[in-house]
């Protein structure tokens, strides 16, 4: 297929430019052979290596400017290595990471660009950072507007509350059909009854009420939720529901898991002709006294027939009980939070 061969060639041009092998050349040739082959032979002129001469940011003065021109020190950037568009797009993903660390929930990869000059000469290039306005629709009509610090508004704990509750409409969960506990500064909404202790959710929850938004705290809360053996499933969902203001609420789904788990195995075995079998009993309750902790309790039984006499068979018993509890806090200890 002539068509995917020229896909091909195209594929290897663009991959050499994005490696700063601007002025690479390939070309194509087809040999056709009997029996409907074709041999094809790529030929490559990769030419000149182009590297980087400046990598800036010229900065407008807003917070976020100045914090990407700080930023600049730990740049993937440096001047003399080669061009590479992956070392582009991984240095824009570093700035959004270290911007949204700071409060800036709005921002994404879209919002950097960069403008590349490739004619200051000796196979040099100028890379030049820039940061794009936040944009939004307000009633069909474009707004162009710095970008901004979100805060964390308030934070409920959905307990066996459904995703379909959401209403894209009111961008909101409707809740009104559910109990609402207070603890801490949290809220806590359940049916009939909370299936984990609060204290145990706060404890494993990095995000705080009226804290600046961070996306490492989401990540940590997502990895202390999901270390609670009895939490099936685990969602976070930031609202900004009110008009003009940059707080957010914050919701986080939770699912429970099936409190008890009980297993049988059973297995056959051979040892130089004796033969036996083994029987385990496992049982395990996910969430014994509401707070995440695990209890297991197994029983095992084997036995093998070790000679044609009973008397000579073998019998074994034996049992094995643990309970896990999760992360506690110490109660004269506070929860400590490291922004990075």
């Amino acid at each position: 297929d002539q068509s995917q061969s020229y896909r091909s060639l195209r594929a290897m041009e663009q991959s050499l430019f994005n490696q700063g092998y601007f002025n690479a050349e390939v070309s194509l040739k087809e040999d056709f052979m009997p029996e409907r082959k074709v041999k094809t032979r790529y030929d490559v002129k990769a030419g000149d290596l182009y590297k980087v001469k400046s990598y800036e940011f010229n900065s407008q003065g807003s917070s976020l400017d100045s914090l990407l021109q700080a930023s600049m020190k730990q740049s993937l950037i440096k001047k003399g290595k080669a061009f590479s568009s992956e070392e582009l797009n991984n240095e824009r993903s570093r700035l959004v990471s270290v911007a949204r660390n700071q409060g800036y929930y709005a921002i994404n990869r879209d919002h950097l660009g960069y403008l590349v000059d490739s004619t200051v000469g000796n196979h040099q290039v100028d890379i030049d950072l820039q940061l794009k306005p936040y944009t939004r629709i307000v009633t069909d009509e474009v707004r162009y507007e710095e970008h901004h610090v979100y805060s964390i508004g308030d934070v409920y704990f959905l307990l066996d509350v459904p995703t379909s509750a959401f209403s894209r409409t009111e961008n909101k969960f409707m809740l009104s059909d559910y109990d609402t506990l207070q603890v801490d500064g949290y809220y806590v909404v359940y049916r009939n009854k909370p299936f984990l202790n609060p204290r145990a959710l706060i404890h494993a929850t990095n995000i705080e009420p009226q804290s600046i938004y961070c996306a490492n705290d989401v990540t940590r809360t997502y990895a202390g939720l999901n270390r609670i053996e009895c939490l099936k499933y685990v969602n976070i969902r930031f609202v900004n529901d009110k008009e003009d203001t940059h707080s957010l609420d914050t919701y986080i789904v939770l699912s429970p898991n099936k409190d008890n788990i009980f297993s049988l195995d059973v297995e056959g075995t051979n040892t130089a002709g004796d033969l036996g079998g083994a029987l385990t009993f496992s049982y395990i309750q996910q969430n014994i006294f509401k707070g995440g902790e695990v209890f297991n309790a197994n029983v095992r039984g084997a036995y093998e027939a070790l000679s044609a006499s009973l008397q000579n068979d073998y019998w074994e018993y034996g049992g094995e009980v643990s309970l896990t509890l999760p992360k506690l806090a110490m109660p004269f200890v506070g929860k400590s939070k490291n922004r990075s």
